[in-house]
This record gives structure tokens, C-alpha cells and sequence, in this order.
């Protein structure tokens, strides 16, 4: 999943490709508040105990915005991260 602040776009990638692209309305409040919990879970949700089946061979957090323009062909995310991984022949 990529989060573009600035331009309020959430974009949910699966296998390098996008699957999901969605602008936030300018009336959203995007700062996050503490909810005092120290541990987070990724693929859980705790009030009702739904979980995500996927395996997670990596987490990787990066401090800019990835290059996608389905226009011009450039994926950064699949050609730069997803198709070089070391575990991608095993997907």
C-alpha cells in the first residue's frame, strides 16, 4: 500500500500490480491519532477477529513516493521491488 499525503491518494498494490486507487476528500481529517496501544498488527482486526491469509516475506517502509503512470509504462513498484525480489519465483 502506498499513502501520498500531499496529494491524498491510497494506492493498494498485490503482486506489483495496482488494484486499488483512491483519492481522499479534501474534508477527510488524516492526522492520526495515539491510541495509546504500543503493538499494531498487520492483517488483524482485533474487534472482530478477521485476519488476512497472505504471507508477509517482507516489511518494508521507504520515505518517498514510489514513480507509477500506467501511461508511461513505469512501475517502480513491481519493476524496482516486486520483480527483483529474491522469494518472486516462488509466487
Amino acid at each position: 500500500m502506498t499513502w501520498t499525503r500531499a496529494d491524498r491518494v491510497a494506492r493498494l498494490f498485490i503482486n506489483g500490480e495496482m488494484k486499488l486507487n483512491h483519492t481522499v476528500s479534501d474534508n477527510s481529517n488524516l492526522n492520526f491519532k495515539n491510541s495509546g496501544h504500543t503493538v499494531y498488527d498487520i492483517g488483524l482486526k482485533r474487534d472482530s477477529g478477521t485476519t488476512t491469509h497472505a504471507y508477509f516475506s517482507d516489511l518494508m517502509v521507504f520515505s518517498r513516493e514510489f514513480q507509477f503512470s500506467p501511461s508511461d509504462n513505469v512501475n517502480e513498484i513491481k519493476d524496482g521491488i516486486f520483480l527483483v525480489h529474491p522469494l518472486y519465483s516462488y509466487i
